[in-house]
């Protein structure tokens, strides 16, 4: 049985604002952000600079092409929201698991 059947999902977008301030899957709380669709964020802020693969969410708008600000780091960070879909421990293994059986057919 797939691990995500019978259970609600937290995506990067959804069309509604869903019902819970928690992650159904791991339990950290949640902050709704509209943009064009809802997009459930973690509460804390994070810093980021610009060159990466991430999007990121700054007053109500999305911020593309960035990455998390690294100590050291020469561009002066900014503060974003990050969509939990990037930090939800369970999410990313279930990304790993279908990553490794799809290796070979992508």
């Amino acid at each position: 049985m797939n691990p995500s059947q019978g259970r609600d999902r937290c995506w990067m977008a959804h069309r509604r604002r869903e019902p819970w301030n928690v992650c159904p899957l791991c339990g950290k709380p949640l902050r709704w952000v509209r943009v064009i669709e809802w997009t459930p964020c973690d509460e804390e802020p994070v810093l980021f600079v610009p060159g990466g693969k991430m999007t990121l969410i700054k007053k109500r708008d999305f911020v593309l092409n960035c990455a998390l600000y690294k100590r050291g780091d020469k561009n002066r960070p900014g503060t974003a929201l990050i969509p939990h879909f990037y930090t939800c421990e369970v999410l990313r293994r279930e990304r790993r698991e279908w990553a490794r059986k799809n290796a070979g057919r992508l």
